[in-house]
């Protein structure tokens, strides 16, 4: 069998880079979209433990307080 040589040209290469790119970034999105509903659903469930408002109040404010400060940090 005889090898197959393909040529790319430079407008190729950098269009398949940014293909490739594009995808990594896609990807990283949609994981860090995936990790919020996972945290979400974590403080959902609490939620359905507890009757008491304050308690269900201070979740939330801790669970914001998290997301903000993930937020924040990955902004720096």
């Amino acid at each position: 069998m005889q090898k197959k040589q393909v040529e790319i040209d430079q407008d190729e290469l950098k269009s398949m880079a940014n293909r490739l790119r594009f995808l990594e970034e896609s990807n990283r999105a949609l994981i860090t979209i995936q990790d919020k509903l996972d945290r979400l659903s974590h403080f959902q469930s609490e939620i359905f433990l507890s009757y008491d408002v304050h308690h269900i109040l201070d979740i939330w404010l801790a669970k914001l307080r998290e997301l903000v400060k993930i937020e924040v940090c990955s902004v720096f």
